[in-house]
């Protein structure tokens, strides 16, 4: 007697013929040409290369923060070039996470504040159901003691550790990290990466990051290299 195969997982995010370029007084500058590849849910992938190379430029096109020049790129399921601003918007509310290098808090809340301020502009259940997510991921992160500091009496890696409680609390399907140990030093780094998978194994969300650190790349399932607005797999 046969048995029903299981349908193979959709893609969390798939990339078809992506390009970019723009224009400058030398003329055009293609800065992404002929892009394709895909993310398997709850995968962990490294995007790495050289300064200039289009690592942060791709980054930003995956996210919907910026608009590409030619191809597609589908996110949990929607093309991202047939949906306007706002929908786009709504769209990474709902499923996207973002930890960046500079870490990005707003200087006049708390981390606690920080942490709930997405959850409830998203209208994740009440003021009360926002602050005990947020706790909760605080507490994750090891800033239980921490919640009512503003971010300017934070350490760097206080932080960052804020900023990855504030990108897990949402629940995103895909968390996209911008160098997310780069201003750090590397016991804080190491740190910081090492909470960063533990959530995201625990979350089962999907993890794609650009760093230039190799050993925090190593720690990817996978990791793709970006070599002058071209992309490849590392596969030694």
């Amino acid at each position: 007697m046969k048995t029903a195969s299981m349908p193979a997982a959709q893609p969390v995010l798939r990339v078809e013929k992506l390009g970019k370029s723009v224009s400058t007084p030398a003329g055009e500058l293609v800065l992404l040409q002929d892009i394709t590849f895909a993310i398997q849910p709850g995968e962990s992938v490294a995007i790495v290369g050289a300064s200039g190379s289009g690592k942060s430029t791709l980054l930003g096109l995956l996210a919907g923060l910026d608009v590409p020049g030619s191809g597609d790129i589908v996110l949990d399921g929607q093309s991202l070039t047939a949906l306007d601003e706002e929908q786009k918007a709504r769209l990474r509310a709902r499923k996207v996470g973002f930890v960046f290098q500079n870490f990005q808090l707003l200087p006049s809340l708390t981390a606690l504040e920080n942490v709930m301020l997405p959850l409830e502009l998203r209208g994740d259940g009440s003021v009360a159901d926002c602050e005990q997510r947020a706790r909760d991921f605080l507490q994750r992160v090891g800033l239980a003691e921490r919640m009512q500091h503003y971010p300017r009496t934070l350490s760097g890696g206080e932080q960052q550790r804020v900023a990855i409680a504030r990108a897990f609390a949402g629940l995103p399907a895909i968390l996209f990290a911008d160098e997310p140990t780069g201003n750090l030093d590397s016991q804080t780094a190491s740190h910081i990466a090492d909470l960063l998978f533990a959530i995201n194994h625990d979350s089962g969300a999907t993890l794609v990051l650009v760093t230039h650190d190799e050993r925090l790349a190593a720690r990817c399932q996978r990791r793709l290299r970006m070599d002058a607005g071209r992309l490849e797999e590392i596969t030694a």
